[in-house]
């Protein structure tokens, strides 16, 4: 075979297995190998002669890497780990990126004892495909099961602060909502019904909730989808007293989740079912100050919260790769400080807004959780929450009245949720 100038010849990885040119090769052109995906050991490239150029450029997927040794012996290759260079690596990098590289690393041992995933890139390369690995599997083994929940609950609590004092009422709240955090963004969507009673001095409502959300991200090296079912009820108490008013508010919520994770570099596939339960109870004291047409209300609360996460073991095609995490109680005492404020345009031509801040007392331990039978780090996310929110209500009828408004939170979980929601109620 005749190479000649300013041609490129170039050999590359199929199953592990460099390809080899049967014959002789007259070289006048350049001749490049990517080893991306070649098994350790000796590969003979060209089965007879070379003459002319005899100088072969290794790369590894286009790029020069410092964690493999390359010598050419004849007309083959010899492919060995550069072993003071991984360790360099790996001891410049956190023990839980540590982790994720051991395990890649035993997946493609598990496979074969020659294969190896330093072949396939060199530091920047092998650090992207690192973070990507961590971050499919981030929102399996942290607290983000709870943000579908989380997010649901901001959306639907609103319509009962804002319920006029009417004897009796019924109202049906669609919503939509997008909660993310720093792993996972989940739209969700969904409907909830509430019935409210007047009291001689309190206010009690009743409701139920249910949301759908599907969320996929796609990342250079690997994806997770992630589909979710959330049902949340709950009972909401204003008592109104001589000077003050008392809220009371207890529910309980659990999301069904259903994930799939993909790892694109050795085609690999984790399926799992889980599920999240939360009980909630909060309570707010405020003081409502009439001036005019408008109403303010600054108000200070404590809310606890005891959120059940079920264990969670991924099945799929490489066990080293597979995540795991144990069951967990998670405990959190919170406190509130915020304002609710109205302008009555009418009787029944409300505008109202508000917002409060959350201060996490508790904070929840770590996740236990597992790539393969190794252990990973997971620190939790602990910071200032707060809810701000803008709405109006309007009549439509002598019976009929549509609260709209939307919503922006961040739990102190550094959860995040936006929201549109429109509540249409019937009073009798």
């Amino acid at each position: 075979m005749e190479n000649n100038a300013g041609n490129t010849l170039i050999f590359g990885a199929y199953n592990g297995v460099l390809g080899k040119l049967e014959g002789n090769l007259v070289n006048q052109g350049k001749v490049q190998v990517n080893i991306a995906g070649a098994n350790l050991g000796s590969h003979q490239l060209i089965t007879g002669s070379v003459t002319g150029n005899t100088n072969f450029e290794i790369l590894t997927n286009g790029r020069k890497s410092e964690f493999i040794n390359t010598t050419m012996q004849g007309n083959s290759l010899s492919i060995q780990k550069n072993t003071a260079a991984i360790n360099n690596f790996l001891s410049s990098v956190s023990k839980t990126q540590n982790q994720i590289l051991d395990a890649l690393e035993s997946s493609f041992n598990a496979q074969s004892s020659t294969q190896s995933v330093y072949t396939y890139g060199n530091r920047a390369y092998l650090t992207q495909l690192r973070d990507d690995v961590y971050n499919s599997g981030a929102p399996l083994i942290t607290q983000d099961s709870s943000l579908s929940l989380w997010s649901m609950l901001q959306s639907n609590t609103l319509p009962l602060l804002y319920a006029p004092n009417k004897p009796r009422s019924v109202s049906i709240t669609p919503f939509a909502a997008n909660g993310s955090s720093a792993n996972l963004s989940i739209p969700s969507y969904g409907a909830s019904l509430n019935a409210s009673i007047q009291g001689k001095i309190h206010h009690l409502s009743a409701f139920a909730t249910y949301g759908t959300s599907q969320s996929s991200n796609k990342i250079s090296h690997a994806q997770t989808h992630l589909d979710s079912n959330t049902f949340l009820v709950g009972v909401y108490d204003r008592f109104f007293l001589s000077r003050l008013e008392l809220t009371l508010l207890g529910y309980y919520g659990r999301t069904a989740h259903k994930s799939k994770r993909e790892i694109f570099i050795n085609q690999s596939t984790f399926e799992s079912n889980f599920a999240y339960a939360e009980m909630g109870l909060q309570s707010t004291l405020g003081y409502p100050l009439m001036l005019n047409k408008l109403y303010v209300k600054p108000f200070l609360g404590l809310e606890y919260t005891l959120g059940l996460q079920d264990s969670l073991k991924e099945q799929g095609t490489s066990s080293a790769l597979a995540l795991s995490r144990n069951a967990a109680q998670n405990h959190t005492l919170a406190a509130q400080l915020g304002a609710q404020m109205r302008y009555y345009f009418g009787e029944r031509h409300i505008l109202f807004g508000g917002f409060n801040v959350q201060y996490a007392f508790i904070q929840n331990p770590q996740t236990k959780a597992y790539v393969g039978n190794v252990a990973l780090e997971n620190d939790v996310a602990h910071t200032l929450g707060y809810t701000l929110h803008l709405g109006g209500s309007v009549p439509l009828h002598r019976n009929f009245s549509l609260i709209l408004y939307g919503l922006y939170a961040q739990s102190y979980k550094d959860f995040k949720s936006y929201s549109g929601t429109l509540s249409l109620s019937y009073y009798f």
